[in-house]
């Protein structure tokens, strides 16, 4: 297939799914500001709903790595030394002011007694959060090795490996391991993350037999049906409400893919895929058109561009909403969601455009 690109290299609908993904990262992190919400109250359930919706965040990240960096002529030297900088100095940047706004607002001098106590305050604030950062990280070490697993098996290999995956998921999800043994048949256990860097390749590079309408549709079905009965699920308390693994915090033991966020991050990617496709037509062709020029376009180019710079950024953002003790528990989640989660997104993207345009400081705002 081929599909429509914005100017330069850019591929645009990998654009909008990174737009997308970082929206749906802000938007997990606004509505866990409801986290402790009682399970007879509405709030509960809203909290659950808003926070499954954004669940294709990671994933979908992890996906685009995938689609742009596996099956590639590449180094491993050239390819860490490119790749490192640009996600360490952005990190280092943000969260050295996140730094100093926490010792602030928590008054954290007067407790500084000690040498010890000070790095120690700095190990569990600054090195042990984000932890995307180092999970990505751990990725990029090992993506020149499934780089050449890509390319000396080609899909094939990859189908071979997300069959088995899929189906040890499901597995997890419908508890069918008979015996704790059982889980070292779990691809889950070894690969975590990487799951997703095959499926976004797959998915960018796979021909389907059926026409781009179709797919878009296919996909959404699977989105919608994805996050509704996960949404049942977690609130009849028959699934646990996860990223896209399950860490066991009693045995410490094992990583899991989530079935459900495996299907909606796949449905999300075929559906902006196949938008995209210069085959469609009709109705498709103009959703296709109105996401992809004027001033959406310009948009949604600049959000994937400052993505990573938000990650990084949000968070001061929420951590300033909860030091301001508006006690939101009390109030409706259904209300309040949108317009903070709204209004973190737009704060955290200006800051980002801001730093941008400051020199020396461009290269520290993790706009890419």
């Amino acid at each position: 297939m081929s599909f429509n690109q914005s100017k330069g290299h850019r591929i645009f609908y990998l654009d909008q799914l990174r737009a997308l993904a970082i929206a749906g990262i802000v938007l997990c992190h606004v509505a866990n500001l409801w986290i402790g919400s009682s399970h007879s109250n509405l709030n509960w359930i809203v909290h659950d709903f808003f926070n499954i919706l954004g669940r294709f965040g990671v994933p979908v990240f992890l996906m685009l790595s995938g689609a742009l960096l596996l099956n590639r002529n590449y180094a491993i030297y050239e390819f860490i030394k490119r790749r490192f900088p640009r996600i360490l100095k952005p990190f280092i940047f943000w969260m050295s002011i996140a730094l100093v706004f926490g010792i602030i607002a928590q008054d954290k001098f007067s407790i500084f007694s000690s040498m010890f106590i000070a790095i120690s305050y700095i190990v569990k604030t600054f090195l042990a959060n984000r932890w995307y950062v180092w999970m990505i990280i751990g990725v990029y070490l090992v993506m020149p090795i499934i780089n050449d697993f890509v390319k000396n098996r080609g899909l094939k290999g990859i189908e071979y490996f997300l069959s088995l995956l899929v189906i040890t998921s499901i597995l997890y999800s419908l508890s069918l391991y008979f015996h704790y043994s059982l889980y070292y048949l779990d691809l889950g256990i070894f690969v975590g993350p990487l799951a997703y860097v095959f499926l976004g390749y797959y998915i960018h590079n796979k021909e389907f037999n059926l026409a781009p309408v179709n797919l878009v549709i296919l996909g959404l079905a699977m989105f919608v049906f994805a996050v509704l009965v996960k949404t049942i699920l977690v609130y009849l308390g028959h699934f646990n409400l996860s990223m896209f693994f399950y860490y066991s915090y009693l045995s410490k033991s094992y990583i899991e893919i989530d079935i459900f966020a495996f299907i909606q991050a796949s449905g999300i990617f075929l559906v902006f895929k196949y938008l995209n496709d210069v085959n469609v037509k009709g109705t498709t062709l103009k959703i296709s058109s109105f996401l992809k020029d004027g001033i959406i376009g310009r948009l949604t180019t600049s959000l994937s561009r400052c993505s990573y710079g938000i990650y990084l950024n949000h968070y001061l953002l929420i951590a300033i909403i909860s030091l301001l003790s508006l006690n939101l528990l009390k109030h409706s989640a259904l209300k309040w969601i949108p317009p903070i989660f709204i209004s973190v997104l737009l704060v955290s993207w200006v800051l980002i455009l801001v730093v941008d345009k400051i020199p020396y400081l461009n290269n520290l705002s993790g706009a890419h």
